[in-house]
């Protein structure tokens, strides 16, 4: 129960706002606090779609994985350390994950992290890369505040919580405010509330 609340919790903060593919640094959120932009409802039963044409179906938006593109997101591409001990791709809980690319971006607020996630659909139905995989992004020991970035060509929140078909894959994509702009950041990703479990993990230096 605990689980489906939380979900809810993410889903609605996710829907609250789209991302589109013109870039207007003024509408950026990065102090926590949503940048909300109309979502078009319909009252004939038919799907919603949000400003970019996305068909909005429950918690998902369609084609929001195929916005996400890191080489036109501005900043500082960071590579990860080569570790023997810690797979940076695998499979948690029978589907494929991996920890990708990860890039520094300034906004006129705060250094911004901005990491990927490779994702492939294993199960037998439609299923979302933030229903089963957790996230956590460290820097000195604790965990980074993630943040909305709306408008920013390259970058679309919604990608996490888009259904994924059996058998196919996307990109998962998620920002987090830095604590400084030095000292390296720890991603590990694991399944849902097992943490002590099957995970993946990288470490990304900033210098």
């Amino acid at each position: 129960m605990k689980k489906f609340i939380a979900i809810f919790a993410v889903a609605a903060l996710m829907l609250s706002v789209s991302a589109c593919g013109k870039k207007d640094n003024t509408n950026n959120s990065v102090d926590g606090t949503p940048n909300t932009e109309a979502v078009s409802d319909t009252s004939d039963g038919s799907a919603a779609v949000d400003d970019d044409g996305n068909e909005i179906k429950g918690t998902a938006v369609v084609g929001a994985g195929d916005e996400v593109d890191m080489k036109k997101v501005e900043g500082d591409k960071v590579k990860a350390e080569k570790r023997d001990d810690k797979p940076v791709s695998g499979t948690i809980a029978g589907l494929k994950v991996g920890i990708g690319d990860a890039k520094v971006m300034q906004t006129e607020q705060s250094k911004i992290f901005v990491v990927t996630f490779d994702f492939k659909n294993t199960t037998g139905s439609p299923l979302a890369f933030d229903n089963i995989i957790s996230v956590d992004v460290t820097q000195n020991g604790s965990k980074l505040m993630p943040t909305v970035i709306t408008n920013m060509e390259g970058i679309n929140i919604l990608s996490g919580v888009e259904a994924i078909e059996s058998g196919k894959s996307t990109t998962v994509q998620k920002t987090y405010i830095l604590s400084d702009d030095t000292t390296p950041v720890e991603v590990t990703a694991y399944k849902y509330a097992e943490a002590s479990g099957d995970s993946l993990n990288a470490v990304f230096n900033l210098k």
